[in-house]
């Protein structure tokens, strides 16, 4: 299992890395919406990001401290309901990305 919480915190670190850049470039990187996507023909650009960036903020935060937790407990003894707690966690943040995210595209970028 610490290969998989060792993944998700680089994933988690790679889209906060990803959301400051988006932020101060006002550029969209591919990583954030659907390859068919044509970003050049987008309705309204600023309008994803603007919508996006706080969303993008608590999900990598959130991804990161889930994450940490994880891997912790892979060397301190914790309670077996904690990994409970963070699996599910990281079924509601994925569901919650997916959803947030597609939402977003339908509504700014086609």
């Amino acid at each position: 299992m610490i290969i998989i919480e060792t993944v998700l915190l680089g994933c988690a670190l790679y889209i906060l890395f990803l959301t400051v850049k988006m932020k101060k470039s006002r550029e969209i990187p591919s990583f954030f919406v659907n390859p068919k996507i044509d970003l050049s023909k987008a309705r309204d650009k600023e309008g994803f990001i603007d919508n996006m960036t706080g969303k993008l903020f608590l999900f990598s935060a959130l991804l990161i401290l889930f994450s940490g937790i994880s891997l912790l407990s892979e060397y301190v003894s914790f309670p077996d309901y904690v990994s409970i707690i963070t699996n599910v966690a990281y079924i509601a943040m994925l569901v919650y990305y997916a959803v947030v995210t597609v939402k977003a595209q339908n509504k700014y970028l086609l």
